[in-house]
């Protein structure tokens, strides 16, 4: 399989959010309950399909339960051990992918986190994804982190600002770095 040149494309990015409709890379597990994650595609001019799994690190203490894959999108796997997604169409992100579901027990130790990663059946090491082309080409595309229960010195430094979401000037210049 050959993997594509990224000069031209965008292949954007897989993230993990506690929000559903913008990113943000950090989540408090502090009390039993369900507790989810969103994976979303983000910087991307265009893709159809990705390729990952997340990666639960040492000292995250939580059960997954389920995935909940975004209609009318198809998936073989699982976000745990690993999945591919198609989107059944060309969409430019942010694309929400799918919603996984943990069981928490606010156990969780400090500045833990999940993180995507390469599903281990992938034809490369990487986290991939396909852009719009006809026939599609294969990415290699950039997976994000969540921290669980962050302090200052874990903290998450990424905020994608919303039109209508306090940010600060120092956000802002984050983005251009």
């Amino acid at each position: 399989m050959l993997l594509a040149g990224s000069a031209s494309a965008q292949p954007g990015a897989i993230a993990l959010s506690s929000e559903l409709n913008r990113v943000d890379c950090e989540i408090y597990d502090e009390v039993p309950g369900l507790i989810n994650f969103y994976v979303l595609h983000v910087f991307s001019a265009g893709a159809t399909s990705s390729q990952f799994m997340v990666k639960i690190h040492p000292g995250v203490v939580l059960t997954w339960l389920a995935d909940t894959i975004t209609e009318p999108f198809i998936s073989i796997g699982n976000s745990q051990t690993g999945i591919a997604i198609t989107y059944g169409s060309c969409l430019v992100s942010p694309i929400h992918i799918l919603t996984i579901t943990y069981l928490a027990f606010g156990l969780t130790e400090e500045c833990s986190y999940l993180e995507v990663t390469p599903s281990p059946a992938a034809a490369l090491p990487e986290v991939l994804v396909t852009d719009c082309s006809n026939p599609p080409k294969l990415y290699a595309s950039t997976g994000g982190a969540i921290v669980v229960n962050p302090n200052a010195i874990c903290w998450c430094n990424f905020h994608w600002p919303d039109p209508v979401g306090p940010t600060t000037w120092g956000q802002i210049k984050a983005l251009y770095r």
